[in-house]
């Protein structure tokens, strides 16, 4: 765990108990992500064009590109000098194609048995979904989306089963859009893993909760 990580962990303890951060640990977090930003602004002078092509815009450019754990997930225009908040900026579509890595991760997922199941909790609900990630987010569901979301045991790319943060759609060599996550109620919940994957995850967090559940395949 990093430095940053290690201050960041601290952060959301206060965070889950909606306690106010104490200022000794914000200012520790700005001078860290300060240093994190230093590095970046250096890396980034080297890569970004230096010109524009030509158009018939006059005076100030800003462009913004924003960045979802180190994937370009928007960018952003405006003529308006004074802009500062990306609400007040132009999001321009931007399609982002397929890596290799992805791909092999995408071809890994399909080939494995897509066998659906149930869950059967000890208060006698049941969850029976007509496809094993409906029965899967129905499972998180019943449980808490909120707590499932302290399961940190397995992550995907650095994200949570159930995670507050989107992983960037891929657009594939075909064209056809690509989505990791479906969102639901605000959370986004990892869903492009494999069936085996998705009973493991739902006991791991029944174990973290203290809930008692079985699963059984169809």
């Amino acid at each position: 765990m990093t430095r940053l990580e290690e201050l960041y962990s601290k952060r959301d303890v206060f965070l889950d108990y909606e306690v106010a951060v104490p200022d000794k640990l914000v200012n520790e977090i700005a001078e860290a992500e300060s240093v994190l930003l230093e590095n970046l602004n250096d890396y980034m002078s080297d890569k970004v064009p230096t010109t524009i092509p030509e158009s018939e815009l006059r005076g100030n450019i800003i462009v913004a590109l924003e960045y979802n754990d180190f994937n370009l997930s928007a960018i952003y225009s405006s003529c308006a000098a004074d802009c500062i908040a990306l609400s007040d900026m132009t999001k321009l579509p931007i399609e982002i194609a397929l890596e290799e890595e992805d791909d092999e991760e995408i071809k890994s997922i399909s080939k494995s048995a897509s066998i659906p199941f149930i869950v059967k909790f000890d208060d006698g609900k049941i969850i029976k979904g007509p496809e094993a990630i409906l029965t899967m987010i129905e499972a998180l569901k019943y449980m808490g989306l909120e707590r499932a979301s302290l399961f940190d045991k397995k992550t995907f790319k650095g994200f949570k089963l159930v995670d507050r943060r989107r992983r960037p759609d891929r657009i594939s060599k075909d064209g056809k859009k690509f989505k990791w996550q479906k969102k639901v109620d605000d959370w986004y919940i990892y869903s492009q893993i494999s069936n085996g994957t998705k009973v493991e995850c739902l006991n791991e967090i029944a174990k973290m909760l203290g809930i008692t559940i079985s699963i059984e395949w169809l």
